[in-house]
């Protein structure tokens, strides 16, 4: 919900653009757009810190790799508000600027890596963007492509500027992209022009578009109960793991 807090900031700016009618409309559509992302950088950042200062010292690893998976999930709601607390957080950063934003989101993901070795494998950090389709509908068609900026006839969604933002902040040794029905021209379109400006040919991804042991109801099956208790006598729970094996089987 964060993200799409901060693709529908980007419409209540003033210089935003929702009819593009020429090049300095898109490239200022862009520049409102990392502002939002920064928001919403700094909102993750922010609250993923006060997530492990709040967690009990000696908390298992896996633990609270689980808890912080369960927060973004089905994060709490702010009292008497619709909004999650990510969401919450992204529009109380609506006046900071986009480049104190960013420096801090790396300062306290630098800080957490160095104070919390434990929980982290190496120093390099990948970013995930889950119901990666949905974000490359949002706002589709009114941000510059990275390789023909000026050229109205091809076009950006949000997806494909969140990438490009998240390319210019150097935080990110890589990206995954995740969503069900996403497509390989989805993720093209979100990812190549942009890394190619940045990586030249080192650059290279991958999109994989099969699920592995997914397939396999029982290896599925033994996957959920390792972070979910189920009673398959109830029938809401029965019809959550039937849920749950299709919408996991149809992942890409």
């Amino acid at each position: 919900m964060d993200f799409q807090k901060a693709v529908e900031t980007m419409s209540t700016m003033s210089r935003w653009s929702q009819e593009v009618r020429n090049a300095d409309d898109l490239q200022t559509n862009a520049q409102i757009a990392a502002r939002a992302f920064a928001m919403l950088l700094l909102a993750r950042a922010y609250l993923f810190k006060l997530f492990l200062e709040l967690m009990p010292d000696g908390t298992d690893v896996f633990d609270a790799r689980r808890r912080w998976i369960y927060l973004q999930v089905m994060p709490p709601s702010v009292k008497h508000e619709k909004m999650d607390m990510f969401a919450k957080v992204v529009t109380c950063l609506r006046y900071a600027t986009e480049n104190d934003m960013v420096i801090l989101s790396g300062s306290i993901v630098t800080r957490l890596i160095r104070n919390k070795p434990e929980l982290f494998l190496c120093d390099d950090i990948f970013l995930t963007v889950d119901e990666a389709q949905a974000g490359s509908e949002m706002q589709a068609g009114r941000f510059p492509c990275t390789a023909m900026p000026a050229d109205l006839e091809v076009t950006r969604s949000s997806l494909h500027e969140f990438y490009r933002f998240c390319l210019d902040t150097k935080m990110f040794q890589g990206f995954i992209l995740s969503g069900t029905g996403l497509s390989r021209d989805i993720v093209q379109k979100a990812v190549h022009s942009g890394a190619a400006k940045y990586m030249g040919e080192q650059y290279t991804s991958s999109v994989f578009t099969h699920t592995g042991s997914f397939l396999d109801w029982q290896v599925h099956h033994s996957y959920i109960y390792r972070y979910l208790f189920l009673d398959e006598e109830v029938e809401s729970d029965r019809r959550l793991l039937q849920r749950m094996k299709h919408w996991l089987a149809g992942r890409c």
